[in-house]
Parts: structure tokens; sequence; C-alpha cells
């Protein structure tokens, strides 16, 4: 999501003074970060729904056997 990303170099960072990051697994902060314009692409409402959907049909959406008896 960062402007300066690109996976073709050896740090995928453009940026010189940057500091490589090893760990890709845990938090990390860098001073150059820009957000990439155009990196989020909102949308995917339709799946979302279809996945909500197919879970309900799963397991019940709507079903009262799942809530709690003094309710």
């Amino acid at each position: 999501m960062c402007f300066s990303y690109d996976p073709s170099l050896t740090r995928k960072c453009r940026e010189q003074d940057a500091e490589e990051v090893t760990d890709k697994e845990r938090a990390n902060f860098c001073g150059y970060f820009k957000a990439k314009p155009g990196a989020y692409r909102a949308g995917g409402e339709a799946r979302t729904q279809v996945a909500r959907t197919k879970l309900g049909e799963l397991f019940g959406a709507g079903d009262k056997t799942d809530q709690d008896p003094d309710s």
C-alpha cells in the first residue's frame, strides 16, 4: 500500500534511507510511508453478502435455538 514499494528491488523499497523490514509478521513503522493512490479498492459487497447468505444457510440464520433461554 506504500507508494515506494517495489517488489522488483532487493529491499522492496525505492527509498534509499528507509530501514529494511526483515520480520514482515510484526508491526513496523516507516517514516517514509506514503499511501499509494488506488491501493484500496472498495467493492466486494456482493461477495460479502453471498458469503453471509451461505453461512446463514449452513448455521441456520434466524434459528432461535442458539439464543440464550433466559432472553
